[in-house]
């Protein structure tokens, strides 16, 4: 009796060993990922260039920003538009001080998020950029250049498929 009791309670300790390292694995992969599961990848520099098209960026809801930047700047998320159109920082929020800096951009289709950089002339100098929510942005082939965006796509994990692998899991021991 005791013999196959303790089998028992081996074979349940390792299903329960395994079911926590298998959900711990999916949490941490499930962590990596954010709402559409996409990185753009924008660099900041662009919006030197005096080209209109170079301060404008389509993002999906809930896609991450991922600001790429040479040499000394930083990235605020300006309060509004006026803020942004007028380089005035008094309640921005900063994103990131050293590059990459990263952020996720959410709202319905329509809905622009302002960004700009605070050392010295910078902003007015033209290094800024409205992100609008909008359809997805399609990935772009080959490494990024500085005039070609990059798409990195990331896998999303939610909580129902770690359950759900939990419980084959457990099933199949």
């Amino acid at each position: 009796f005791f013999a196959h009791s303790s089998a028992m309670n081996i074979a349940t300790m390792q299903r329960t060993l395994l079911v926590l390292t298998a959900l711990i694995v999916i949490h941490r992969a499930a962590g990596m990922s954010h709402a559409s599961g996409t990185t753009v990848q924008f660099d900041f520099n662009k919006g030197f260039s005096g080209d209109a098209k170079d301060q404008v960026l389509t993002a999906a809801d809930g896609d991450e920003i991922e600001f790429i930047w040479k040499n000394t700047h930083n990235v605020y998320l300006m309060k509004d538009k006026a803020a942004f159109d007028a380089c005035i920082f008094d309640g921005s929020e900063l994103i990131g001080e050293s590059s990459p800096a990263k952020k996720v951009v959410k709202g319905s289709a329509g809905t622009v998020h302002y960004f700009a950089c605070q050392v010295g002339s910078h902003c007015k100098s033209g290094q800024k950029v409205a992100v609008t929510i909008g359809a997805a942005v399609a990935a772009t082939p080959g490494p990024a250049t500085p005039e070609t965006p990059s798409v990195a796509v990331r896998p999303a994990v939610s909580l129902l498929t770690a359950m759900v692998v939990a419980l084959i899991t457990l099933l199949s021991i």
